[in-house]
């Protein structure tokens, strides 16, 4: 089967995973499943058209900067690590990318002022980017960073603008 995916994983509380073509259309996004079974078992449906995947790395201060508390802190790390796991057994490339880096396709948009803005402005230029994407509720916006950071990886592995500006060849 012909790669041709680009996926990016948000391993949050409200985490997804999304998945691009070559082109940046929109090809699925998926709440990520509650066990390691089901993240599996999602995999064996692209894992094979899977070029690479983009996840956004945890950082050591993740739960005290985002006021998240230990158990929001753990989960994101536990699903990070599953799907890092699940990843590397399809043999699939993985990078591993900070939220400000990722972040950087919302531009010119404003910076944020705190975490509620910061996900409705995903929300807003995933819908813009992707307007086929099931992104119609506030609680989507891991679908929404799962496609951005997607997009972001693609961008980046093509040699595209990660800006979020016009796309050109670096």
């Amino acid at each position: 089967m012909k790669r041709d995916l680009y996926a990016g994983v948000d391993p949050g509380k409200t985490g997804a995973v999304g998945f691009v073509d070559v082109n940046g259309a929109f090809v699925a996004v998926h709440d990520c499943p509650d066990t390691e079974d089901g993240c599996s078992d999602l995999m064996r449906e692209y894992g094979d058209r899977v070029i690479m995947a983009t996840f956004e790395k945890p950082t050591a201060w993740a739960g005290v900067s985002q006021r998240q508390g230990i158990a929001s802190t753990m989960k994101f790390g536990m699903g990070y690590g599953i799907w890092k796991g699940i990843f590397a057994c399809f043999r699939i490339p993985r990078e591993e990318i900070t939220a400000a880096k990722w972040q950087k396709i919302k531009s010119p948009m404003p910076k944020p002022k705190d975490t509620k803005e910061r996900k409705q402005q995903s929300r807003d230029k995933a819908r813009q980017l992707f307007p086929d994407a099931p992104i119609t509720l506030k609680k989507h916006d891991g679908r929404a960073e799962a496609l951005l950071i997607a997009e972001f990886g693609r961008r980046e592995h093509l040699g595209l603008e990660t800006s979020g500006g016009k796309r050109r060849r670096r």
